[in-house]
């Protein structure tokens, strides 16, 4: 049972999240506290991927991530890595946490998680897939090690980034794109399917989501990442 500091620290949760609930996830109230679930994500993120933490938290949701000794290694030493994983997890958590919320399926406080909580839960759920694409990169061990490879399972985050010329375009886009086409492709790398995203996110049919997608790649293909402001939507 959560104790006194708890409970009102819930009923803090609950007035505010019905305030973002009021505002649409919109505006100056909304930024900040996205701000403040940012710095704390990354921070809980952090030490859970330095210290391994994060597979067995993992492994009791269901993701039967295996990394190899090295790619623990590097996670352990290496603070540009964990922030590229951290980063790209609390950008679909971020989306979903900010979609659910519009759509009247987000938190709940009779959960019993503040909302830091429920959104670290968010994070932990986007970040099977940006391990698996960071694996992907990883250089291929000598035939004589022995290691327990990541089994990997193609999925509508592999499919999406080959058709926009490989996943590094997919990363570097992302912080590029406007809101409502960073939610498109950030439910599509997600597993959403065309009917799903046109429901959640109010477009009139999958036919507008396609064409959205296929804007993007067809833009993205020719011009410059760092140039301009991009209006798909």
């Amino acid at each position: 049972m959560p104790d006194d500091g708890s409970t009102v620290g819930t009923q803090g949760d609950a007035r505010l999240y019905a305030e973002l609930v009021k505002t649409g996830f919109e505006g100056p109230a909304y930024d900040r506290f996205e701000t403040e679930l940012v710095r704390y994500a990354m921070t809980v993120m952090d030490h859970w991927l330095r210290s391994g933490r994060i597979f067995p938290l993992l492994a009791a949701r269901g993701y039967g991530l295996t990394p190899t000794n090295a790619e623990r290694d590097e996670l352990r030493t290496s603070e540009d890595c964990r922030s590229e994983l951290t980063a790209m997890a609390i950008s679909r958590a971020l989306v979903r946490f900010r979609v659910d919320g519009q759509a009247g399926r987000g938190w709940r406080p009779e959960g019993g998680a503040s909302l830091k909580t429920y959104f670290v839960g968010g994070c932990l759920q986007a970040f099977p897939n940006e391990f698996r694409t960071y694996h992907r990169t990883q250089p291929p061990l000598p035939l004589s090690s022995e290691h327990d490879p990541l089994e990997f399972v193609p999925d509508a985050a592999t499919n999406l980034a080959e058709a926009v010329n490989g996943e590094l375009w997919v990363h570097e886009v992302l912080h590029r794109l406007p809101n409502r086409a960073r939610e498109i492709l950030l439910m599509k790398l997600d597993g959403y399917s065309h009917m799903e995203i046109s429901e959640e996110l109010g477009y009139s049919s999958p036919r507008a989501v396609e064409g959205v997608l296929r804007r993007l790649r067809q833009k993205y293909r020719t011009e410059d990442l760092n140039g301009g402001d991009h209006d798909d939507r």
